[in-house]
């Protein structure tokens, strides 16, 4: 909770890219044709889980590409 006593909730899934065939969110959440999927993504969630951070610390070039997508 912060100071006012309103909680915060963060709300998103597990990655934004996926799969072009099979598992494609292409048509279903996304709009079909070319699109920035981060771009899009952060206009509905406000939080997104980076499965790979899992295994290394993501590259900071990368986090700074994608905090300015977004």
């Amino acid at each position: 909770m912060n100071m006012t006593g309103e909680a915060k909730f963060y709300i998103g899934t597990s990655g934004w890219s996926y799969p072009k065939d099979e598992g494609t969110w292409t048509g279903y959440f996304y709009p079909t044709g070319k699109i920035n999927e981060l771009e899009y993504y952060s206009q509905f969630f406000n939080t997104v889980e980076v499965n790979s951070s899992f295994y290394r610390p993501p590259n900071p070039g990368y986090v700074y590409n994608w905090a300015k997508r977004v």
